[in-house]
């Protein structure tokens, strides 16, 4: 869960790169607008594994005691 989370992050900054380099660069509005839908799409996966890897400490902290 964890690297799922760390892969989506990393993702993020790529895909800004790429609204910047060929969206920004060339006034692609569609470009712009479907690399920002994708990142909505990667943000909400890296908040599930976020919220999985918590989910997962809180039920061996609590099996522990």
């Amino acid at each position: 869960m964890m690297m799922l989370e760390v892969f989506m992050d990393l993702l993020q900054t790529t895909l800004m790169a790429s609204i910047m380099d060929y969206g920004i660069m060339t006034k692609d509005l569609s470009h712009i607008y479907s690399t920002g839908l994708t990142m909505l799409g990667v943000a909400f996966v890296g908040l599930i594994g976020g919220v999985g890897v918590v989910a997962v400490r809180q039920s061996y902290v609590l099996k522990i005691k």
